[in-house]
């Protein structure tokens, strides 16, 4: 094979780049929001007015995760006046608790922004907890993130070696192992490969397009953490 560098497609499929830009996404995601949660906290802390509320609205909303699991989120609508007798309506969400204890029509205590009423609060520390727990999951992402670039980063200048300096080797294929779901249209495997001194597996395929057992195949073996690979898949 006369090829000698890493393909792009061989940097595209490194889960590691994949699972670490997903992670990136939720860093983005998450610490934007969970910043805006402690900033509203501190807000409400140094510049809040306490007042009372009329409870006109209230809302549930029931979703399902991916294993089955429902899950129930609560809201309250408010009408509230501000010290200059300005009308102000806003939606907060809440507790289950919280949510059977105010009906519509009842009377809440709530804390509201002196120089933006619209930023209120009818659970005390609610907008701080959110933030904390939006931060901490935006921090976490961060950090996975992060590992996983290096991870990716490694794994990539492993290949790269194997490709320009590695040694070849003659492998055959041993095995073939489904991939996905049993009942999927079209069925992948991956392949199993070994020399009688390393093992390793190709990358997905489809069924048809992969090397059948008995096949002898070309591998690139890195020169320092002694992996290999099918030189396709380079």
């Amino acid at each position: 094979m006369s090829r000698t560098t890493l393909s792009w497609r061989a940097h595209a499929r490194n889960p590691f780049l994949w699972v670490g830009l997903l992670c990136l996404c939720l860093a983005l995601l998450f610490l934007p929001i969970g910043g805006l949660h402690l900033r509203d906290a501190q807000r409400l802390a140094s510049d809040g007015i306490d007042t009372t509320a009329t409870v006109v609205d209230h809302a549930t909303h029931t979703s399902r995760s991916n294993n089955g699991n429902r899950r129930t989120s609560y809201s309250v609508t408010l009408r509230y006046a501000d010290q200059r007798g300005g009308q102000h309506t806003t939606r907060l969400s809440v507790s289950s608790e919280t949510y059977q204890r105010l009906g519509i029509g009842s009377q809440t205590p709530v804390r509201y922004v002196a120089s933006d009423p619209t930023i209120a609060e009818v659970e005390p520390g609610a907008n701080r907890r959110s933030g904390m727990i939006m931060a901490g999951v935006g921090a976490a992402s961060a950090l996975g993130a992060l590992v996983l670039l290096v991870l990716f980063l490694r794994s990539s200048a492993a290949q790269r070696r194997a490709m320009e300096r590695g040694e070849r080797r003659l492998a055959r294929i041993v095995a073939h192992h489904r991939v996905g779901k049993a009942m999927a249209r079209v069925r992948k495997v991956n392949a199993e490969w070994t020399d009688d001194h390393i093992s390793g597996r190709t990358r997905t395929m489809k069924e048809g397009e992969a090397p059948t057992i008995g096949t002898r195949i070309t591998i690139c073996v890195d020169p320092v953490s002694g992996k290999g690979w099918w030189v396709d898949d380079l």
